[in-house]
Formats: C-alpha cells, sequence, structure tokens
C-alpha cells in the first residue's frame, strides 16, 4: 500500500535500487519484554523491534538487527544507524553497554539509562559481519567449515571491508526499500534523516558505507543520509602511527610508565624497529630491556604496544585497556545475550550460532579482510586504499551536488582524550592530514555542555565502567572538550571534537557529554562553540585580556558566550 502513494519516478528507482541489493528478505518482530528488566514481565521503555536480514543470498549470510523507537514522538525523530568496531565487534555492545535505552549491570539486571540515545532518536543496532553474534551464514552450521562456529578466534564466514559496504547496503535496501515481492521492514522510515554514528573500526564502516550510499543512491526522498559522527577512529596508518594499542609515549604521557622506562624502550637496544601502525618490536636480549619490557608489562596487564596483544594465562585483569583511568571488570553481556531466555525474548532463536560471540578474534579475526591503511598491521605498503581518500570523495560529492549528498551537512570525528588504543593526538593527526585548513574563527577552542545530576538510583545501580563522570548534584556548565572546525569549500562541515575524561567509547565512559555533541552538533547541525571572532589573534594585549581597565575583554566575553545556554543547551 505504501508503494501505491509514491510517484511513478520514486517507485523506479525503489525496484531499481532493490534489484541492486540482492532483493534482501527479512523479519520484523516486537520486542515486549527482557529477562532482567523490573522480572523479566514488564514492557520494555520504548518500542523495540528485532529480526533478521539476508544480505547475501549466495553465502546466505543474514544479519541481526534491533531496532529502538524513539521514547517519545517516534514517528518525527531521526534514525541513528548505530556501528560498533572490532573488526568483529557486535552493535549489541553498544545497545546494551553504552548508549541504548537499557544497560546490563554486573547483576545481569537491566538499568533504564537515562542519557540513552532513544530520548533523542530512533535507533538501530545491526550484527555484522556475519558470524557476530547472532549473525550468521550458511558455513555457520557446516561442520567441515575451517573455522568452527563455536571459536570465538575465527569465523566460518569470511568478509571484507567492501563486503560490508555491500551487505550493509543490502540491509538498508531490506529496511526502506523492500521489492514487489518483500516489502520494505519499516517503510515509515523512509526518506527520514538519517544519521550513521560509531566508534573504533567503524572508522572504517561508517565512511565507506556513507560513500557507499552517496554513489548509488540518488533520491533523497527514500535514504536521506544527513551526517555522521565517528568516535576514536580508525582511520590512517601513517597519522595514527604510534598512538594505537596502549603505545609507550601514550603510557608515558598519562603517567602509566616512568620517562626513563620511556627512554630505555624507545632506544634502539630494545626494539628492532616499528610495526606498520608504530608498534615497537621488541628486544629483549639485553638486561635493561627485558626489565624495562616487564615494567611496561606490569603497567599495563601485558596488553599494550600491540594490535593483537598475547594474553597472559590467569593474569587477573587489572586495568581497563580502553579507559587509561577507568577501573577493570563489567557485565558479562555474552553470557547475558547467549542464554536460551533472552535468545527467545529477542526473537533470536533462527540464529544458527550455536555460541553467541561478542567479537570475533582481538581488533581483527583472520576471515576478516582488511582493506585500507586503518589500524592495519598489513605492511603499508602492500595496501593502496586510504580513508582519507574516502573522506575527500564524500567533501567532492557534496562540493559538485551529487543529489545524494544533497542534505549532506555535518561529519564530526571525535576522540576521547583518555583512549589508549586510538590516542586523541594520532585521530587529530589523521584529521589535519585530510588537508582542510581551519575555518575562520575555528581554531581549537573549548565547547562546554550543562553537567546536570544524575538520579541516585542510576549512580547506585549503573554499571562501575559505564558514566565515571556523572554525579548527584547540580554542576552548571563545564568544559567538556575542544573542537576544531574545518574548511571544506562546501556546505559539509567537518569538525575535531575532542571529549574529556573519555575513553575509547565515548558514549559509555562519558554519556552526557557524548549526548550533548550527538544532539546538538550531529542531530541538530548547530555549534558546539562559537566561533572566535574576528582578529582575536591580532589585537593588542589589552583588549584580549583587559587586565589594565579591568573590563571585560575579548577572552571573557568569548568564555561567557561559549559558556552560556545558547551553546549548552540544545
Amino acid at each position: 500500500m505504501y508503494l501505491k502513494r509514491l510517484g511513478c519516478v520514486q517507485y523506479i528507482q525503489l525496484l531499481l535500487l532493490a534489484s541492486q541489493a540482492w532483493n534482501a528478505a527479512g523479519t520484523r518482530t516486537e520486542v515486549t519484554s527482557l529477562p532482567g528488566y523490573k522480572g523479566g514481565n514488564t514492557p520494555l521503555p520504548t518500542k523495540t523491534y528485532t529480526g533478521f536480514v539476508e544480505v547475501d543470498a549466495q553465502s546466505k549470510s543474514t544479519l541481526f538487527y534491533m531496532l529502538v523507537e524513539a521514547q517519545s514522538d517516534p514517528a518525527q525523530k531521526p534514525l541513528i544507524w548505530w556501528f560498533n568496531g572490532g573488526p568483529g565487534a557486535s552493535s549489541l555492545a553498544g545497545a546494551f553497554g553504552e548508549n541504548g535505552p537499557l544497560l546490563l549491570t554486573e547483576q545481569n539486571t537491566l538499568l533504564e539509562n537515562p542519557y540513552s540515545w532513544t530520548s533523542i532518536a530512533n535507533v538501530l543496532f545491526v550484527e555484522f559481519a556475519p558470524g557476530v553474534g547472532y549473525s550468521f551464514c550458511a558455513n555457520s552450521t557446516d561442520p567441515l567449515a575451517k573455522c568452527p562456529q563455536e571459536s570465538g578466534e575465527c569465523s566460518p564466514c569470511p568478509t571484507s571491508d567492501s563486503q560490508v559496504v555491500d551487505q550493509n547496503i543490502a540491509f538498508l535496501d531490506a529496511l526502506l526499500v523492500g521489492s514487489k515481492n518483500r516489502p520494505a521492514l519499516f517503510p515509515e522510515l523512509r526518506g527520514r534523516e538519517l544519521f550513521l554514528a560509531g566508534e573504533s573500526y567503524a572508522g572504517v564502516y561508517i565512511p565507506t558505507l556513507a560513500q557507499g550510499i552517496l554513489h548509488r543512491v540518488q533520491d533523497t526522498s527514500i535514504i536521506n543520509l544527513i551526517g555522521f559522527w565517528v568516535t576514536d577512529p580508525c582511520t590512517d596508518n601513517r597519522a595514527q602511527f604510534g598512538w594505537l594499542d596502549l603505545g609507550v609515549q601514550f603510557a608515558y604521557e598519562k603517567g602509566i610508565i616512568s620517562r626513563q622506562v620511556r627512554d630505555t624502550l624507545k632506544g634502539s637496544d630494545c626494539s628492532t624497529g616499528t610495526s606498520a601502525v608504530g608498534d615497537l618490536n621488541r628486544k629483549t636480549d639485553i638486561l635493561k630491556c627485558r626489565q624495562a619490557w616487564r615494567l611496561y608489562d606490569i603497567s599495563l596487564a601485558g596488553l599494550g604496544n600491540a594490535v593483537h596483544p598475547e594474553g597472559i594465562p590467569q593474569l587477573p585483569m587489572y586495568i581497563d585497556p580502553l579507559n587509561a583511568y577507568g577501573p577493570s571488570g563489567g557485565a558479562d553481556l555474552p553470557a547475558f545475550l547467549g542464554r536460551e531466555d533472552v535468545r527467545k525474548a529477542m526473537h533470536a532463536e533462527a540464529s544458527a550460532n550455536k555460541v553467541y560471540h561478542i567479537e570475533l578474534g582481538n581488533n581483527g579475526y583472520p576471515e576478516y579482510h582488511l582493506e585500507y591503511l586503518a589500524c592495519n598491521p598489513t605492511p603499508n605498503a602492500e595496501i593502496k586504499n586510504s580513508m582519507l581518500d574516502v573522506y575527500r570523495d564524500i567533501v567532492l560529492l557534496s562540493s559538485t551536488g551529487t543529489k545524494s549528498a544533497a542534505n549532506l551537512r555535518t561529519v564530526i570525528i571525535s576522540s576521547g582524550d583518555i583512549d589508549p588504543v586510538v590516542a586523541l593526538h594520532g585521530t587529530e593527526n589523521a584529521v589535519e592530514a585530510l588537508g582542510y585548513p581551519k575555518a575562520m574563527g575555528g581554531e581549537r577552542r573549548p565547547w562546554f555542555f550543562n553537567s546536570s545530576a544524575t538520579d541516585s538510583n542510576t549512580l547506585l545501580r549503573k554499571p562501575v565502567a559505564w558514566g565515571q563522570t556523572l554525579h548527584a548534584q547540580e554542576a552548571g556548565a563545564q568544559i567538556g572538550g575542544f573542537i576544531s572546525n574545518f574548511n571544506t569549500s562546501s556546505k559539509l562541515a567537518i569538525s575535531f571534537v575532542t571529549i574529556r575524561d573519555s575513553g575509547h567509547m565515548t558514549p559509555a565512559y562519558t554519556p552526557q557529554r557524548t549526548l550533548h555533541v550527538i544532539r546538538r552538533g550531529l542531530l541538530v547541525g548547530r555549534e558546539l562553540s562559537p566561533f572566535l571572532p574576528q582578529h582575536w589573534g591580532e589585537v593588542e594585549d589589552e583588549k584580549f585580556y583587559g587586565r589594565v581597565t579591568k573590563r571585560p575583554g575579548i577572552f571573557v566575553d568569548w568564555i561567557k558566550l561559549a559558556s552560556s545556554s545558547d551553546f549548552t543547551s540544545q
């Protein structure tokens, strides 16, 4: 019935897009309750749907999704598609551990999240690639597959960066487009403002998907991409060189190791060079080197200086490798989602996976082919694809008036300032390596948010690692981080935003600050901070500081504006 209301041209475009995406088949079922939430029989805080979508007929690759409606007025709210990273991490980790409406606690209860992104949007979580979580392929049940499904170190479903783009576009097709024989799963979301958001290896997933959408979809009344946000993203090996994987320089800057240990490890005696991402190749045949590397490992639980760190048998985890100053531990989400009663409540019984894997491998797995120089340990000479070129192509599509980019307005690249594994300095280097000049007045400067009180029930029951900066009292306007704005010579705005006191997963570690960035900066498209006034750097000191006249100068006036409700509100 919905298609009958479309014009002829739109209908033809729908059929063309559907034919390009394997005529993906899918299901949609409402989740009415979940074990762990108020006894397991209470309706969820907002309508939630789950289902499976076949995205590749040949391999029978089938992705599981969860779509959660906005808490109020969902028919008028935008759609955010959330991505976790890896590659090989389930986006349900974000749903139940970061920005979803319910957070899994260490007691296996589900706590309502006061900073859920469903307060501002409809939010989509998809488990990909096949083999992750409930998502599967034909090989998942093949007893002769090279990798058994039960293994968490590999996948029976081979894939690659480009295949992920194809499969996610096929998923989007099933969600919004459909075909004559297979109607769209959510036709009510067709043409809705679409935002992509995610972390870590989503720094590859999201820009490449955005690029794919812009090249393959021309009608914004069907798929209407407005912007995307990536936080702590894998972006460029060269720019992020030495700032990945709990590196030596990061550990020193954050006070985790001493200057003496840093200097010893960076000396030629204690390494045989570096990897493609800047990790030191260890050399321990000299006593001082052996001692320095051991002190380094003691400080970092043996997890530093490696894309794929080799675990130490029976070593208790005493740090959070994703947050420099965070506590260790957390809820056992894979065990929870692997329970039969949870699987049934989530309508995931059709999954071919016997064992639920919240992630495969550690920062990737052998059957996933990395195609970009982004958190990629493959020697740079063997990989030619650059994520920087993907960003530049997106800007080009915007500047040349491509129909699919007609409404594209915002790209925000964020970084938690205490992220050890994709550290801030490297990400900032990558953004600057794009080559766009700073916008006038867009130099690096603070942004503020309203640091409001969090209710006592949340503070008492929340997961230990989640929301570490939350507090019970109103604190008013506080620095949320820093922002730089870039001039792309197009209507597409690119900014780099740091998030203060946050590790790798900014929606989890600093949920209130991150929600402000998403609501104001991404969805509404407003500046997080006022641009610096004209001639701020050229005027004499008295006009800037006002120390002699004791009257507010440019500095004071700007800070008052930046910390006012004009910028701390939506």
